[in-house]
């Protein structure tokens, strides 16, 4: 670690690098406090307090500490956040609660603090760092079962019961996990941490004022679970009701054509979510990424500027201004949750879930790079120059480089096979060179087609 600075900044990239020299497969994530910003977004009542704000102070403090760059390898690839460390069951028990501080948030979203505040500060900070939100340490009390009479280990709170009743709404911010679990002692948890077997409180039900429970919690435990057993019970239903089967709009039954000022032409099954037109775009759309399920897409112009339509995700655009040359290309993630922007010298820029496998610069390629192509897992992906040079990040497999010497005409794009494991590169005039396994499908050459080929997709 010589040379990193001796500073809180240089101990989060120190951990990275460790993490990048020893053990590159480890995810790393970095955790963010609702009250990092001097307001505390979790219990504050006042209608003032800005969480949109609060959130962008959060996130630019964890910019400093290696989200979006780290001089000494990569970044982090996940976001954590602590819900709360107690019930707010318990919390009400100790006499805290008063006009300006409380822990139970309101299921209607009526009065703060509320579920529509944290989730607009989770939406924030996942806007603003590109990572997917993990919500950790959440309370697992509810107010269904006999045995929640808020008392040790059995304390009441309504935040694992909005969560697992609104899956849809916490996705949409970009939270992709919930792990629950008591933060201190004594709080509910979802096995029998007192040791008292099935409790029903003698049947009496537990009416609790601060959270808006009037003898509501009437079911009888059948279970030793210190919370009745909701949660086990919540989460099997939930994943019960998980769909398997396939999008009404798979990838690969439809595409689109991209007219470089925006033009949208759908074929086959593909939405027709509109066309831009030229009128607004910072610059010439240069590529289009699909998301995973095909129900959306994003387009790039040239300096970076990033449109999403149908249910692509808006994660924002760079603009042209801090990119290290033009954008050329741009691929997205397998499960359509994020994507790749790559200029012409080999940056490479991640936003949504996409992970920060670094960038090439320009200094050691052949020629300017004409194409990106990401492997299936989303764990690595190939970069291709215009000479047909091949440069393999993460876990892409490096089949060589073919060099410029044998090619028809320059490299114009590349593709990967649907396992990410191959690829096809194409060269201006239709010829087609596989590697890996991907299948020799023959070459066009040049001779019968309309115009120079401008790009590939499998």
């Amino acid at each position: 670690m010589a040379g990193i600075p001796d500073t809180v900044a240089g101990f989060a990239d120190a951990l990275l690098h460790l993490r990048d020299r020893y053990a590159p497969n480890v995810t790393m994530a970095i955790h963010a406090s609702m009250w990092g910003s001097g307001e505390d977004v979790a219990t504050s009542t006042d209608p003032s307090l800005d969480a949109t704000a609060a959130a962008g102070s959060t996130a630019a403090f964890l910019d400093s500490a290696g989200i979006t760059s780290n001089a000494y390898g990569s970044t982090w690839d996940l976001v954590f956040h602590d819900v709360d460390d107690h019930d707010a069951g318990w919390w009400e028990a100790q006499g805290a609660d008063n006009a300006g501080f409380t822990h139970w948030w309101d299921p209607a979203n009526h009065r703060l603090p509320d579920f529509a505040r944290w989730l607009e500060w989770v939406a924030t900070l996942h806007a603003r760092t590109g990572r997917p939100q993990v919500a950790w340490q959440v309370p697992v009390g509810n107010q269904q079962y006999l045995t929640m009479n808020n008392t040790c280990g059995h304390y009441q709170d309504n935040v694992a019961e909005y969560m697992l009743g609104h899956p849809g709404e916490l996705e949409q911010t970009g939270i992709v996990a919930v792990l629950f679990g008591a933060g201190n002692a004594c709080q509910t948890g979802y096995a029998d941490a007192q040791h008292d077997g099935v409790t029903n409180n003698g049947g009496r039900t537990t009416s609790d004022p601060g959270g808006g429970c009037s003898s509501c919690n009437t079911r009888e435990s059948t279970v030793s679970d210190d919370d009745g057993g909701y949660l086990r019970g919540a989460v099997a239903a939930f994943e019960a009701s998980a769909t398997t089967s396939p999008p009404a709009n798979p990838l690969h039954q439809g595409y689109w054509l991209v007219g470089g000022d925006g033009g949208i032409f759908p074929f086959g099954d593909a939405g027709g979510f509109g066309s831009t037109g030229a009128i607004r775009l910072n610059s010439r759309i240069v590529g289009v990424a699909a998301t995973g399920d095909g129900r959306g897409y994003w387009l790039v112009a040239g300096d970076g500027g990033v449109f999403p339509f149908g249910d692509a995700a808006g994660y924002g655009s760079s603009g042209g201004i801090h990119l290290n040359r033009p954008i050329v290309a741009a691929a997205a993630t397998a499960d359509g949750r994020g994507y790749w922007l790559v200029a012409a010298d080999g940056g490479v820029f991640p936003f949504g879930d996409a992970r920060g496998y670094g960038s090439t610069g320009g200094v050691h390629l052949n020629s300017p790079i004409v194409g990106i192509a990401a492997t299936a897992d989303d764990r690595g992906y190939w970069l291709v120059a215009a000479d047909g040079g091949v440069f393999p990040f993460g876990d892409a497999a490096g089949y060589g480089s073919t060099g410029a010497v044998h090619l028809n005409s320059p490299i114009v794009g590349i593709a990967a096979t649907a396992d990410g494991r191959d690829y096809w590169l194409v060269a201006g005039d239709g010829g087609i060179f596989p590697f890996g396994d991907a299948e020799g499908l023959g070459s066009t050459g040049a001779i019968h087609l309309n115009s120079a080929i401008v790009g590939i997709a499998a």
